[in-house]
This record gives structure tokens, sequence and C-alpha cells, in this order.
């Protein structure tokens, strides 16, 4: 299966790995494709001889699509263009013609590995596992622009820079990793620059020569500034920035190998994705599979509201503050998945609310809209994904309740470990000896004199010393019952055997 998508010479570099490696597979007849729609005054035929005549245009067809899930499939353009710069180049150009809305473009907007896999029809999921290295700079080498100093898996890097250079391109090209990540992808411009600065031999992908796919931003959300990095690729590897991933750092490989194959974006994409563009991508692979195609720029207007209407159905989510005062019978209900289980049990999907053929209904309370029973593409959307979190959330709890069971097993593991042990084992059952003859030889040494009963004392502390050891290599949650046993027994042989001694010692200095 294919898991990385690669641009490089208007040819598509397709990586899959294999049981024997990873393979690249060339594709040089790949035209990326957009849609056109003709509405109002506009006309057809004109478009069409436009859009043939264009130098970008690879290839013009007339074909039936839907332009959206309220539509039956109408005639529209289907324009396949040279390469992916030149997509953005057409839509802007038709969205310029006529009056706004009488041309419309579809398919536009996607991202680039998520486009091919659409089109191509190609499962971006892994077969195989993939294997790891993790990159790590620190902010002040980031920012001198002279790398001397890194961490790769764990183990630092430090020389000069052209050490460091040589040394870090050895270990890619010895471990030969599917997935690099980075804690920044501005590493790999400042690395790369280095080596040319340097002139040496420089490759952290498996082809040489890197790439940036966007450049750094600034943008605002509901009030506040954020900053959105550059973007950069490596020719054959998956390459995640830990300053720019939402999932990755919400969950692990496996996780995002699970977006993957919900959304259909490969999983450098998915890495860099947030949320609501991993769920778009769901909503884009239902619509393709419904022959529907995806607006650039929707046009496509509410339909009318009362005021009435207006106050009760848009103002969203609805919190009763409850009545001050003391209360009884005071229940809590919790629901799991409240609003997707909502749009999933009573088909609540943007083309069936009002449709047209139950309009004498009132589905919904207070408002009086309409549902259709013909089954949305939301309800299908959100499903699958409302399952496979009830069935992980089950198997969490199970294997929650497992835990004691478990714990059990590695307890008696561990006794069986240290058995075998022959250092541990020895040193436990010493000091434990200690312990036990602590009394006889303290009373021994009393009656003997003070050097002997000096020597008694002494020894009688050595399990107090074994008891801090313990201590120190053990919870003391998951102590077996002769340590506790032990510990016990050694306290009381400190506070019998000091009054034991203090006794026939006074005894002796009387004598």
């Amino acid at each position: 299966m294919v898991y990385k998508i690669d641009y490089v010479d208007g040819d598509v570099l397709r990586w899959s790995v294999t049981e024997t490696g990873v393979e690249c597979e060339v594709d040089e007849s790949y035209t990326p494709t957009i849609y056109v729609s003709v509405h109002g005054d506009g006309d057809f035929s004109t478009a069409r001889a436009a859009l043939r005549d264009h130098p970008a245009a690879v290839r013009v067809a007339v074909v039936d699509e839907r332009v959206s899930f309220r539509h039956d499939p109408e005639r529209v353009l289907q324009v396949d263009v040279v390469d992916l710069k030149a997509v953005n180049s057409v839509a802007r150009m038709v969205s310029k013609w006529g009056s706004p809305g009488e041309y419309r473009c579809y398919n536009v907007d996607f991202s680039r590995e998520f486009r091919y896999c659409l089109e191509e029809g190609i499962d971006p999921l892994p077969a195989h596992k993939l294997s790891q290295m993790q990159i790590a700079v620190s902010e002040t080498e980031l920012a001198s622009e002279r790398v001397t100093e890194l961490t790769v898996n764990d183990e630092t890097i430090a020389g000069s820079g052209a050490d460091v250079l040589a040394t870090l391109s050895d270990r890619v090209e010895s471990v030969d990793p599917d997935v690099l990540f980075l804690n920044t992808s501005d590493l790999i411009p400042v690395l790369f620059q280095q080596a040319d600065r340097l002139d040496v031999e420089f490759q952290l992908g498996r082809r040489p020569g890197w790439q940036q796919l966007t450049g750094k931003s600034t943008y605002e959300s509901y009030g506040q500034v954020g900053h959105s990095p550059a973007r950069y690729n490596l020719p054959g590897r998956v390459i995640i920035d830990g300053s720019n991933t939402f999932m990755w750092n919400q969950t692990n490989l496996d996780g995002c190998l699970y977006l993957v194959e919900q959304s259909g974006k490969p999983l450098q994409e998915l890495a860099w994705s947030s949320i609501g563009n991993i769920l778009t991508g769901v909503q884009i692979q239902e619509a393709r599979r419904r022959d529907v195609l995806v607006p650039w720029r929707s046009w496509r207007h509410e339909q009318f509201k009362t005021m009435c209407q207006l106050h009760d159905a848009d103002r969203g989510g609805f919190t009763f503050a409850p009545d001050v005062g003391l209360h009884e019978d005071v229940h809590e209900l919790d629901f799991s998945s409240l609003y997707p289980n909502i749009i999933v049990t009573r088909n609540v999907s943007p083309e069936k609310i009002r449709c047209e053929c139950h309009a004498d209904r009132e589905d919904v309370p207070d408002i009086g809209y309409s549902i259709c029973d013909d089954r949305g593409y939301l309800p299908d959307v959100l499903e699958p994904l409302i399952k496979d979190r009830d069935a992980i959330k089950a198997e969490i709890r199970e294997t929650e309740e497992e835990k004691p069971a478990r714990n059990q097993v590695i307890e008696s593991t561990d006794l069986v470990d240290d058995s075998a042990n022959g250092e541990n084992n020895s040193k436990e059952a010493g000091n434990w000896h200690y312990g036990i003859i602590g009394i006889p030889l303290i009373l021994v040494g009393a009656v003997a004199g003070n050097a002997s009963a000096l020597t008694g004392l002494l020894i009688l502390l050595l399990p107090i010393v074994m008891y801090v050891d313990i201590r120190k290599v053990r919870n003391v949650s998951n102590w077996e019952p002769r340590a506790w046993l032990y510990v016990i027994s050694a306290f009381l042989l400190f506070f019998i055997s000091v009054p034991v001694y203090l006794y026939y010692r006074n005894k002796t200095v009387g004598l």
C-alpha cells in the first residue's frame, strides 16, 4: 500500500512499504482534475471552448455529476490540467467570468497527497509497520544556523558542523526510517544550507534534495493570533513536525494510522491537519462515493426562515440554569457522543432537513422542520466513528478490569526473575538473615562485654539499612508478604534488643 506521495519534476512518486523493504513507483501520466458548472446567464459552450484553448488544460470533457447533495446529476465540464499549480490558476480564471456564481469550480482546494489518493482511488494506509527516527535540535542551535549538536533517538551527536552532518546522514542511511519525527521542521533547511555552506554532501530523504511546500504564516481565529510554521518535504519519508502537529501529540502512530484509514489523508498530511480538516476529508470521501462534487466556494443560500424560526433553530446548544435552592432526587445524565448520536439516530443531515417530499411533516419539535426518510450523508460519515469509539472505550474498560489479575502475573514474574538473578536474591536473603540473627548476637555481645556488645548493636542496624535499601528498589505498595514481615521483625528486634543491651551493660559496669 502507498503511504507517501511526492511530486518531483512533474512526476508523481508513490512510495510503498513491502515485506522486503520500500518500493517507489513513478507515475508520469497523472493530471489533476477540477470541474466547472455553468448557471444563470452563463454559456456552457463558451466556457468549454475557452478551457480547451487554455495552455494549462490537457483535456476538457463533458460529464454528468451532482453539484450538491440536493441536486441530480447534470452536465459539468471536467478539466484535466498539467500540474498542481495549474489547478488554482485555472480556477481563479474561471471564477472571474461573468457575474458572481455563473461559473462555479469544484474539487479545487485539496491538499496534494490527498488529491492524488482521492482521484486515483488509492488507500494511503500502509500494509506493513513503519520504521521511525526522532531528530531534535535546541532553539539556540537552530537560531545560530550552525548546528553542532543535535539528538537522534535520545543519543546526542556533537562536533563540528561537517561532522554532525556526516554522522546524521550516516545514521539516516543505516536506519532508513519511513517516518522522521522532528521537534521542528525548520531544521531541514538549516541543515541543507549548512551543507551548502561547508560544501559537503548531505541527504535526509530517500532521494537527494528537499522541498518547501508552504511558507510560514500568521492567522487570527476567535480573537487569538496564531502562527503556522512552514512545511517541508523529503522524498520517500514522512515528515512529522513536533511544533506543528495536533493528532500526533494527542495519540501515537497507531492512532494516526486509524485516522489515515478513515480520512484518506496520507500520514504526513494527517499529522499537520486539525480535527476539522480530518473530518472534512472523511466527508469528501463520502461525497465522492455519492458522485457529489466538492464546491470551491459555496453559492448555496439558506432557505427562508421566519424570525421565530431563526430564534429557535439557530441558537446552538442551550443550557438551562437550575433554580437556586436545596433539591432532592437530583439525577445526572451522561451522554456518549451526544450530538453525533443525535445526528445518526435522527438522520440529521443538511440535504435532508426541510425536504420537499415531506413538507407537510414536523419532525423537529417547536420548529416545524421535516427530515427526509432517505439516509443522509452525514450520519453515514459519523456512524463508523461512533461505533469505533464505543468499541475502543469498551476495550479500555475491559483492560482496566483485567489490571489486578495482570499485576499478579507481573508480580509472579518478578519473583521468578529475582530467583533467576542470583545477585539480587542473595542480597535480599542476606539482609533477611541479618534481621533474624540480630537479637541473638546483641544478647551474646551484651553478656560478653562492651566491645562485643557494640558489634552486636552494629549488626542490629543492618536490618534498618536493608529497609532503606529495599525502599529504593521496590515500590512499597508492591511488596511481597515476606518483605513486610521482615520490616516488622526488624523494628521489633530493635526495640526489644536495645533495653536488653542497656540492662546488661549497666550490670557489667556495676560489677
